[in-house]
């Protein structure tokens, strides 16, 4: 089941404040971790200091003041012994309150919204921002760092039928010229493309891809596993297929889809390099 929401015009940016505010303990309520780490605020600090950084008008949409969420429910974790029947209306809330909260210090880097601004002039189907330029902004929120800080390259999937190199080459050039004034590093990979040569680069087959999104559930960390996409002139729609708990809780763990689970104690490596306070799963430190 698909939950969809959209969020109304009009909220002001105290009212986003307290609302958020509020978000840390109902996050709390429903993580299963340790405590949390030296160094790492608590979310409604973090949005205090990220002072939802989005300049109204600043790129066509007037700062945060409508999305569309997707959260696929069946990811939810209610925990053992949990009364689905009960408590799904309070994760569905909690999913709902976390996903406002992830948008809003995502898109509190201006690249990113400068970039999912951009996103339907480069004229192909189904394109994401995904993955770092993402939750980097929240865990340098969580850490009291700027929003763009220790974001290594901003990655692009979209979809062709066309899987020559020479179709990927020509969205590559375009996307060249349509980011060249933002300064940054971008990756964009048709996701039909991959099998031809993710086998030959990392050691194991690519599953079965039919969507673009799909690539989005295999990140090496679960928690990681985030995408956003423009939805007509002023809106996003968010999918977070691992759901955004162990996001916001700094916890690593192995993304049971993802095909080289190999690489998993390297990607943790990179990422506690940048975010020391981020914390590997105890299973996955068994393994």
């Amino acid at each position: 089941m698909v939950f969809l929401r959209s969020v109304g015009k009009g909220r002001t940016q105290v009212r986003r404040r307290a609302r958020l505010a509020v978000i840390l303990e109902r996050v709390d309520t429903f993580r299963r971790s340790p405590p949390r780490p030296s160094g790492m605020m608590n979310v409604s600090s973090a949005i205090m200091n990220a002072g939802l950084a989005a300049t109204p008008g600043s790129c066509g949409w007037d700062g945060l003041h409508r999305w569309y969420h997707v959260i696929p429910m069946q990811h939810l974790d209610l925990g053992p012994g949990s009364n689905r029947r009960t408590e799904s209306t309070d994760h569905r809330n909690a999913m709902d309150n976390l996903s406002d909260e992830f948008l809003s210090l995502a898109l509190a880097h201006g690249t990113n919204r400068s970039i999912l601004e951009r996103l339907p002039a480069l004229g192909v189907s189904q394109a994401w921002l995904v993955a770092g330029c993402l939750f980097g902004p929240v865990w340098n929120a969580l850490s009291g760092q700027p929003a763009g800080a220790n974001i290594r390259d901003y990655d692009v999937f979209y979809w062709d039928p066309d899987t020559s190199w020479e179709a990927e080459d020509a969205v590559i050039r375009r996307a060249d010229g349509l980011f060249a004034d933002l300064g940054i590093v971008h990756q964009l990979r048709n996701q039909a493309r991959v099998p031809l040569w993710f086998e030959r680069r990392f050691g194991q087959p690519w599953p079965a891809t039919r969507r673009s999104a799909d690539s989005i559930g295999r990140f090496v960390v679960s928690c990681t596993c985030v995408g956003v996409r423009p939805r007509g002139h002023e809106d996003v729609e968010l999918y977070a297929p691992r759901g955004l708990h162990d996001l916001f809780a700094g916890i690593l763990r192995p993304n049971p889809a993802d095909p080289t689970p190999h690489l998993f104690r390297t990607k943790c490596e990179s990422y506690l390099s940048r975010w020391p306070w981020l914390t590997m799963a105890e299973d996955s430190l068994a393994g």
